[in-house]
């Protein structure tokens, strides 16, 4: 072997040396990062979950009708949990699962403390025959105490009587009773008249309609017992008890 080959090999087997040392550095760097890194974490947990930042007070929000101590027990809520453990999606989902709670938003706040911010639903009417309340959205719940007596009194389908419900409510129609005789025909009594409105399949339409005539000389005229709002454009007064004429009749 030559000078020159001898040299070229010893450079290689320096090289080498070099590179297997900066491997061994770069491992060990990597240990004791992981090493620090997993002590870190240790303390860190430690101390999130020290006595002071276990949960004490449970605060809640826009409650109207609910028990914050049934929503509690729905919850599952154990105190002295530390904070950094609650699960908050499962806690809005508990707590969902209540008829009453339209919608549910949770946050911690540190040290001890869980905010809870609660929608509740509103019953727009009474289920005659359940003794419910029903929400906009459909959903039926319980009553509580006389919250139902001034609601309107429902009998039928639910879901047809639905958007004749929110037309009441934006149109600020008050209604005393409802009977669902099918999709297109709903009985109404309102609460300002001592009649009875026949609603068609667009209720917007028909309360829009008794509200052009419900203060009208032809109600004060003819007396009906029952106006007909089915028919778009038209209105059909029934059970008339006084016509122009001053004899009694039977039909508009």
């Amino acid at each position: 072997m030559t000078r020159k080959q001898k040299s070229r090999r010893h450079r290689r087997s320096r090289s080498w040396i070099v590179l297997a040392a900066l491997c061994a550095l770069g491992l060990g760097g990597v240990a004791l990062h992981a090493r620090s890194t997993h002590a870190a974490r240790n303390w860190l947990s430690e101390k999130v979950r020290a006595p002071r930042f276990t949960l004490e007070v449970v605060e809640f929000i826009g409650l109207e009708r609910l028990d914050p101590e049934v929503l509690l027990r729905l919850a599952r809520l154990t105190s002295s949990l530390p904070l950094i453990d609650l699960d908050l999606d499962i806690l809005i989902e508990r707590m969902s699962s209540h008829p009453r709670v339209a919608s549910c938003v949770a946050a911690r706040i540190p040290p001890d403390r869980l905010v809870v911010e609660i929608e509740e639903r509103v019953p727009v009417a009474r289920r005659a025959e359940r003794r419910e309340g029903l929400a906009l959205d459909g959903v039926a719940f319980p009553l509580m105490g006389d919250e139902g007596a001034t609601l309107p009194e429902l009998r039928g389908e639910v879901k047809w009587a639905l958007p004749l419900l929110r037309a009441a409510q934006e149109l600020g129609v008050e209604l005393a009773e409802i009977e669902i005789r099918s999709q297109s025909d709903l009985l109404v009594r309102p609460v300002e008249r001592a009649l009875r409105l026949r609603i068609g399949p667009d209720a917007e339409a028909s309360l829009r309609t008794w509200l052009r005539i419900r203060d009208t000389d032809l109600l004060g005229r003819y007396a009906a017992r029952e106006v007909d709002l089915r028919f778009r454009g038209s209105v059909v007064l029934r059970e008339l008890r006084k016509t122009t004429r001053g004899r009694e009749d039977g039909s508009s």
